[in-house]
């Protein structure tokens, strides 16, 4: 004859909460699946298929489409058109930025990106290496 010994945490067998919690884990692993997916899914506000022929494709080339036909709310078709002002008096348009003061500071910004590249081994990755070989 053989007895088994089940201990009681709070009530429940032992047994009841390993089942709770594996089912609780398998939930929580499908909805860490299921969640990005549905995050990025890609549907327009009218619930209807996006249709794939507008889309470009590989190798088709650039399509310039003028500005009146572009889908600009209204500020940015007041900040649109006072660059096309400002482009057609001065020649360019002035815009501020922070990229020079980054480029600046590269000595700076530069070890950062060394050290934080030391922990990346993805080939894919765009940070700074420290020779071409880590590429």
């Amino acid at each position: 004859m053989c007895t088994t010994v089940v201990s009681t945490m709070a009530g429940r067998t032992k047994n009841n909460y390993l089942g709770d919690f594996k089912m609780k884990l398998k939930l929580g692993l499908l909805l860490m699946y299921c969640l990005p997916l549905m995050a990025f899914a890609d549907v327009n506000d009218d619930s209807r298929p996006m249709d794939l022929s507008k889309l470009p494709q590989p190798d088709s080339g650039v399509k310039v489409v003028p500005a009146s036909q572009m889908n600009f709310t209204e500020k940015e078709n007041k900040e649109f058109a006072l660059r096309l002002q400002e482009q057609k008096t001065r020649g360019y348009v002035e815009l501020s930025t922070e990229s020079p003061k980054k480029l600046l500071k590269m000595s700076y910004y530069g070890k950062l990106q060394l050290e934080s590249a030391k922990k990346i081994n993805d080939p894919q990755d765009s940070h700074l290496k420290h020779n071409y070989r880590r590429c």
